[in-house]
């Protein structure tokens, strides 16, 4: 029997300490999670043991990311840097200005399923001077998971928190470049700023948007966003000059610049947050917050019955007057949004510490967000849809067995997340745009374009990929029956015409090659049992060890499939 666990969905308050402050973690990763939303929202801490400001943030792929964080003791005009390589440019031999430069105490990483926090200890004592109090900062990269409200999970932003324990008045500069929103380095770039109520937005896209197109993995339509306070200084502009404009003043002049290319240094946009000193010089906890989004309308093309069609994100049903009242939203939600994420986390840190160890809570935390991160959220509230890429490897449109190991995460954090992502498959073969009789591999040679393989010229893993959806859509309704009534199962596994796409112009099929839900199940249910006594020299899903005969694995995972299978009709 699966076991499902339900989280709580009431939280009444988020004491905002807590809101940025991971539990505890054992395992130290090579690798950490900064921005880990969707396929192209995915920033990584390369060499995550050392310092972070010795390299810089990296795209999934391995690409470099310009993400840069500093912090300006302004009673001293030292800089610290905290991620990213931009304090480099203020070593310039051929420049008369000079910045006292010092590096922070790194005092490592924690994490949790939703966020990674990296903490730092600035001192300016000196052999002379041992009295001056030290300021301890966290920086807190947080992709919100909140199973029990698909409404916020849906929205394509993350958050990062700075949070101040000291005394000192200083400013915190933060700055991003073009290599987030682009793979092409010959693409123009067009930079925007605006206000809306108490946020300001600087915004960033390609002057001319690709739409469904890839460059090395990396979206070429959409815009990337960051959100933060009307009251803090921007500025968009030269790297350079934005940083040394920093270290000199602690603040930017409010300006844009127009087109950029990505080439040398490259424009960049910038924010400042200033704090004050504290009253008698009493240390306090200070905090501060960005929201930073990356944004794809539409998000992938999906062949359906009626055509192929272009997919609206799911959060865009729920703010009509479009982006910017979901930026706004997502920046004033902070306290909500984290508090939900928390309380997940919380639940399965116990749940696992008490199956397993304090390790194995680690493994599930750091896997939480690289599932997620694989995804994006499409549709309608009625019809909600998630759309999975296989990351790291050749991409592919949702793919069965990515979705499969997939499977337990689903299943404990929201069943329905995986009801969402099953459905584009079920549709479309159910539809009859598939011509052969076991279950296709994927949706599309690659993502974003879930446009199928009317040739049935997909990579062939029948038995694996037969097995896979008979025993991940059973899975999935078991875990639905505790909660819905029976008679709604077999509505939606029998389905009416409306659902099998009647209404509307078909595509290369017709209406006698379409089949409910359940007669698709049944049909993969028979090809297993024609085909598996001696299975045939085929791949499995470990594709890397090309196809073999007689696999023993595939031949177990089909009768864990039938068996499921037998009691779906119970």
């Amino acid at each position: 029997m699966l076991f499902v666990i339900l989280f709580p969905v009431l939280l009444i308050a988020v004491d905002m300490i807590k809101a940025v402050n991971a539990s505890g973690s054992q395992l130290k990763p090579p690798l950490l999670p900064l921005f880990v939303r969707t396929p192209y929202f995915s920033a990584w801490l390369p060499d995550a043991r050392n310092d972070p400001w010795k390299h810089w943030p990296q795209f999934y792929t391995g690409d470099e990311l310009g993400l840069t964080v500093m912090v300006r003791l302004d009673a001293s005009d030292t800089i610290y840097p905290l991620v990213g390589r931009g304090h480099e440019d203020l070593f310039d031999e051929d420049s008369d200005s000079h910045h006292a430069l010092r590096n922070p105490h790194y005092r490592g990483a924690s994490y949790d399923a939703s966020t990674t926090n990296l903490s730092y200890t600035l001192s300016e004592k000196t052999e002379a001077d041992q009295t001056s109090p030290d300021t301890h900062i966290t920086l807190s990269f947080i992709s919100p998971i909140t199973p029990d409200d698909t409404f916020r999970q849906a929205i394509p932003a993350c958050y990062l928190a700075v949070q101040v324990m000291g005394s000192a008045e200083l400013s915190i500069y933060i700055e991003f470049n073009g290599m987030w929103i682009t793979g092409d380095h010959s693409g123009v770039l067009t930079w925007q700023v605006s206000k809306h109520n108490n946020t300001r937005i600087i915004d960033i896209g390609r002057q001319e948007e690709r739409l469904f197109t890839e460059t090395m993995d990396r979206a070429e339509w959409g815009r990337f966003y960051l959100v933060g306070n009307k009251a803090d200084s921007y500025e968009v502009g030269d790297a350079k000059l934005l940083r040394q404009r920093f270290a000199q003043t602690g603040t930017l002049i409010q300006r844009t610049a127009t087109n950029s290319g990505l080439d040398g240094p490259g424009t960049v946009m910038a924010v400042t947050h200033h704090l004050d000193p504290t009253k008698n010089g009493v240390p306090l906890q200070r905090t501060a917050h960005f929201s930073v989004a990356h944004v794809q309308i539409p998000t992938v093309q999906f062949a359906r019955v009626q055509g192929v069609q272009a997919m609206k994100p799911l959060w865009q049903s729920n703010f009509t007057a479009g982006v910017f009242q979901m930026l706004h939203f997502h920046y004033n939600d902070f306290a909500s949004s984290v508090g939900l994420a928390n309380c997940f986390s919380d639940t399965m840190k116990e749940r696992a510490d008490e199956l397993a160890s304090d390790t194995y809570a680690d493994i599930l935390a750091l896997s939480a967000r690289q599932v997620l991160g694989a995804t994006s959220f499409a549709g309608t509230p009625e019809e909600p849809l998630l759309f999975l890429k296989e990351i790291s490897s050749n991409g592919n449109h949702q793919t069965v067995d990515v979705i499969y190991p997939a499977m337990p995460f689903f299943l404990y954090a929201n069943p329905a997340w995986l009801r969402y992502a099953l459905e584009p498959l079920l549709e479309h073969q159910a539809a009859g745009l598939y011509p052969r009789e076991a279950a296709m591999h994927d949706l599309g040679t690659h993502f974003p374009n879930a446009t199928g393989h009317p040739d049935g010229n997909d990579e062939q893993m029948p038995l694996e990929e037969c097995g896979n959806m008979l025993i991940m859509t059973l899975a999935m309704l078991q875990s639905f029956r505790q909660h819905q009534g029976v008679e709604e199962l077999r509505s939606w596994l029998e389905g009416s015409e409306e659902q099998l796409g009647e209404l509307g112009a078909p595509i290369d099929t017709s209406s006698q090659h379409r089949m409910s839900r359940y007669a698709l199940l049944n049909r993969w249910a028979e090809y297993l049992v024609d085909n598996t006594l001696f299975p045939s020299h085929q791949l499995s899903t470990d594709d890397f060890a090309g196809p073999l005969e007689n696999q023993t694995d595939l031949a177990l995972k089909v009768l864990l499939a039938l068996y499921f299978y037998l009691h779906l009709k119970e």
